[in-house]
């Protein structure tokens, strides 16, 4: 009983800095996967990461060719990926969590005064967590390839 106080502290405090929010650092980055950049929920019941942004002189075939290239590189598995109905879904392995993995969307529509809009989507189940700043970081990196697929 005489250990039933410490203990508590202990938990209380670890549990509490596994619930702490991570946010994106506030900088005067203009760039769209940037500025288009959101999240929805919290560590207890899961959480998404979102971006999107628009490439008016890229293809869809294009795109899509350029983001698979680079979220494979990046370690996500893709798990589909259909050229005509612009999706790609893919998935990282998390190490802990008990074979946990976290899947990552990207679709990809044409626009009708021409080129893709692109939309990303990160999605993590409760009881995990990751910096957000890693997260727009990646989302940045994936949204490059299309710039780069022209």
């Amino acid at each position: 009983m005489r250990y039933m106080a410490p203990i508590s502290i202990i938990f209380a405090l670890t549990i509490q800095g596994c619930a702490m929010e991570r946010t994106v650092s506030k900088t005067a980055d203009s760039r769209a996967c940037v500025v288009n950049y959101s999240t929805e929920g919290d560590f207890w019941t899961g959480k998404q990461f979102k971006t999107y942004e628009d490439f008016p002189k890229a293809s869809k075939a294009s795109a899509i060719d350029g983001l698979v290239a680079t979220i494979a590189s990046s370690g996500y598995q893709i798990t589909s990926s259909n050229k005509e109905l612009g999706i790609i879904s893919a998935n990282q392995s998390v190490s802990y969590g008990q074979g946990k993995t976290v899947p990552l969307n990207a679709i990809v529509k044409e626009n009708p005064s021409g080129g893709v809009r692109i939309d990303l989507v990160l999605s993590l189940s409760g009881g995990l967590t990751t910096s957000a700043d890693s997260v727009q970081s990646e989302f940045c990196k994936f949204l490059a390839s299309v710039n780069q697929s022209k």
